[in-house]
């Protein structure tokens, strides 16, 4: 699978939606763990959809995931917010 992440100016980032490189986040937190240091940027689809998925973190890279990205992936919607609810898995060990 060829992997393509987009670039602005020196930073790079994996897009995730229906006009992104990658269908779900955990394709693009991987790939992003695959680049190193790396920005995660998730298409807002619609008012009120989320993508509900479990997404796994266990990696020493940092990452920047944000949401509400237009289609272009070049601007991002100042007034609907993303959410990221998460919890330690080991805790429930």
């Amino acid at each position: 699978m060829f992997a393509l992440a987009w670039t602005l100016g020196a930073q790079a980032f994996v897009s995730v939606g229906p006009n992104g490189t990658f269908a779900t986040i955990q394709q693009g937190v991987a790939q992003a763990i695959a680049n190193g240091d790396d920005e995660v940027r998730v298409q807002l689809r619609c008012f009120g959809c989320s993508y509900g998925e479990d997404v796994d973190f266990d990696t020493s890279v940092s990452i920047n995931l944000s949401g509400g990205w237009a289609a272009d992936f070049q601007s991002q919607n100042a007034v609907l917010n993303s959410a990221v609810t998460g919890s330690d898995a080991n805790a429930h060990r």
